[in-house]
């Protein structure tokens, strides 16, 4: 009885240190205030279009198809009622549930505590995340992460039950593969990027579960049928995706080069291994001089974990200049990567266990993790930062138009210069000006135009009259707007 206790207390204890350990690395990013979609999706969500999101695309310029988030806002916006600490708490919520679930699942998977709890932390921490735990209107990702985890979970587990003889119960095996599928399908309704959970299964069938089987073309058998069920979910969402947009993506910025693809590629692992600091690359270094001194057993989960890196971004290599944005799921391949590269150093040798290597010291493994830790909230507190003032920026603007004309008449143009897309990693207004100003003008039909360039390239191709015209300009040491009389124009 002690020896099954001791060691579930000892999960239980590092699941809420890492809930608080998360959520205390993005308390600040509860002052920060809405930005560019949260405006023209987030807040304007209703239950009305959460329905209609069941068969097409709703507030996005793109063909996707997410009505659970469309759900979550909706009912987000009852709670909160445009309050944006309430979305805020909402989104780290849901990070700190992923970091303790990618725990869970790493100990299912390691047996032990000590790499899924490292491997946790470093995701909790990553700053390649920022965007998708700050951006209010970036919780589709949160969510989708959270239910492939639960998939990943209940997937596990009925694998573990099926190979054990000793605890065969089939009917509880077939129950949780049904379980796992239903997380699927709610991961693929949230978030596209869920298409890769069947390849994540078939890594862990050929690398892991299927080790008995000889041969390669034996595993890549045995993972086809293992994951079968996950492959046929997947094909039938495809197909009413197909059906709902007859095939087009819609997406702009994208490149099907290979060049291109390689350059994605090449930009997300710069991110995820954080390329512009230089110790970083030392420690990373080491790590993988570390890596190669691994028991077989152990370089096949390091395989796997790299697989999972790497297949989590296939759905967006193509979308060109945004791997910080698609790199969420990826993060959690990079952080069991890590992980298990530094468990060369930490472990004893006993049975089912890593064995040591006595001659690198055991202190080696806990320096560089708090290095990477340390570095990396930093980082990430630093961006948080950025978001506040982003949001400042893009809260101010429509207030000081406000202030400007108290009121407008139906039908007026506004058009702004300068407008800025970003403050240093974070979102201003690439979208959502418009919505914002309108939410000071109900009932008003506006027109707004709006772009980081000059006054000219913005009207240019434009017929707009001066007269029914009001002219602004972004001023960035006052981080604020000017009104431009016709003279200065």
């Amino acid at each position: 009885m002690t020896g099954d206790w001791m060691p579930a207390r000892r999960g239980i204890l590092v699941g809420v240190g890492l809930l608080l350990l998360t959520t205390g690395v993005y308390y600040p990013g509860l002052d920060v205030r809405m930005v560019a979609d949260d405006f023209r999706i987030v807040e304007r969500s209703t239950f009305d279009d959460a329905f209609r999101s069941l068969r097409e695309t709703v507030g996005y310029d793109r063909n996707e198809y997410r009505p659970l988030v469309a759900f979550s806002f909706a009912l987000s916006n009852a709670l909160w009622r445009g309050d944006p600490r309430g979305y805020h708490l909402e989104s780290i919520s849901l990070h700190a549930l992923n970091v303790v679930l990618l725990f869970s699942w790493l100990l299912l998977l390691t047996r032990s505590t000590t790499i899924s709890g490292v491997a946790a932390v470093l995701f909790a921490v990553h700053p390649i995340n920022h965007a998708r735990v700050v951006w209010i209107a970036a919780r589709d990702s949160l969510l989708s992460t959270l239910f492939m985890l639960m998939a990943l979970i209940a997937y596990t587990l009925a694998r573990r039950r099926n190979d054990h003889a000793s605890v065969k119960t089939p009917g509880a095996a077939i129950a949780l593969i049904i379980l796992s599928l239903g997380f699927f399908i709610l991961s693929l309704v949230s978030y596209e990027g869920a298409v890769i959970l069947p390849g994540i299964l078939a890594g862990l069938e050929f690398f892991l579960f299927a080790r008995p089987v000889r041969g390669v073309w034996g595993k890549l058998r045995t993972a086809a049928v293992k994951t079968l069920p996950h492959t046929i979910a997947l094909c039938i969402y495809l197909a009413w995706w197909m059906l709902l947009f007859h095939g087009r993506v819609g997406q702009d910025y994208l490149s099907y080069g290979v060049g291109n693809l390689l350059r994605n590629y090449y930009s997300l692992l710069y991110q995820l291994f954080h390329g512009n600091e230089h110790l970083a690359g030392f420690l990373y270094f080491i790590l993988v001089l570390l890596g190669l001194l691994l028991p077989r057993e152990r370089r096949l989960v390091v395989w796997f974990s790299l697989l999972f890196m790497l297949l989590a971004f296939l759905p967006f290599v193509i979308v060109t200049g945004f791997a910080s944005r698609f790199a969420y799921a990826s993060a959690i391949g990079y952080a069991s990567l890590v992980a298990l590269l530094l468990s060369a150093c930490t472990f004893q040798r006993r049975t089912g266990s890593i064995p040591t290597l006595r001659f690198i010291p055991l202190p080696l493994a806990a320096v560089i993790f708090f290095a990477l830790a340390a570095n990396y909230t930093i980082d990430l507190r630093a961006r948080i930062s950025e978001w506040k003032i982003a949001g400042e920026i893009a809260d101010g603007i429509p207030r000081q138009i406000k202030a400007c004309h108290p009121d407008l008449p139906d039908g007026s143009t506004l058009v702004l210069a300068r407008i800025p897309r970003m403050y240093g990693h974070a979102y201003v207004y690439p979208l959502g000006l418009k919505s914002s100003i309108e939410r000071f003008y109900p009932g008003r039909n506006l027109q707004v135009f709006y772009g980081p360039g000059e006054m000219n390239e913005i009207t240019e191709g434009r017929n707009i009259e001066s007269r029914e015209t009001i002219f602004f300009k972004y001023v960035p040491d006052q981080r604020g707007i000017e009104e431009v009389i016709a003279s200065q124009r």
